[in-house]
């Protein structure tokens, strides 16, 4: 998948043997190729995953990531590696 919403629309459609129509170079573009797709019912969204994120289990502390998506590393810490 690629970070660019266009790209990845574009690539999910190929995927799942679907065809788009015109370019998808701005917001409101993705925006009606993926309305569409959702209206001819053929492609049924089941979850939503915005972010997706993991750390090690050494990591230890507060939470990263606050509700409102803002990182904090302010109150992170690594537990040592045991010999």
């Amino acid at each position: 998948m690629s970070a660019d919403p266009g790209k990845a629309l574009s690539g999910l459609a190929a995927t799942l043997g679907l065809t788009m129509n015109g370019a998808l170079d701005s917001p409101e573009s993705v925006y009606n190729a993926e309305r569409a797709l959702l209206e001819g019912s053929r492609v049924i969204p089941l979850v939503h995953l915005p972010d997706a994120y993991g750390a090690s289990p050494r990591v230890k502390g507060g939470t990263v990531i606050s509700p409102l998506g803002e990182w904090r590393f302010d109150s992170l810490w690594l537990e040592p590696t045991r010999p």
